[in-house]
């Protein structure tokens, strides 16, 4: 909780929460890709339960940021090292037929996102 980076590999005996709305895929392959072994406790399907159940010290969660936008009270976040990432698609039956505004929306997330 005293620092501002949490390396992956320091997690590795620590009772973990794996959330299954979409949020294990990541964390799991975080871990490997970290050499560090996964020690999961309690796996939810919902991250709000995930947050108070972290809230009670029962285990520790690696989220997304847009599930810590509003936290319990006494939860704290950290960066991880190294960094977290998930891979997000955009899909549309045909790019021709779309309309303008979800053009606008590929264009921009493209501008955003691309690895240069």
């Amino acid at each position: 909780q005293k620092r501002s980076i949490v390396c992956v590999q320091e997690l590795a005996n620590e009772p973990m929460l794996i959330c299954k709305a979409g949020y294990e895929p990541p964390v799991v392959e975080l871990f490997r890709r970290s050499n560090s072994h996964l020690n999961v406790k309690y796996v939810v399907n919902n991250f709000a339960t995930a947050l108070n159940m972290v809230q009670e010290g029962l285990a520790i969660g690696v989220m997304s940021e847009l599930s810590l936008l509003s936290l319990p009270p006494n939860v704290v976040t950290r960066e991880l090292q190294p960094d977290a990432y998930r891979d997000i698609q955009i899909a549309v039956s045909s790019l021709a037929d779309t309309s303008i505004a979800v053009k606008l929306f590929i264009e921009t997330a493209l501008d955003l996102f691309t690895q240069k």
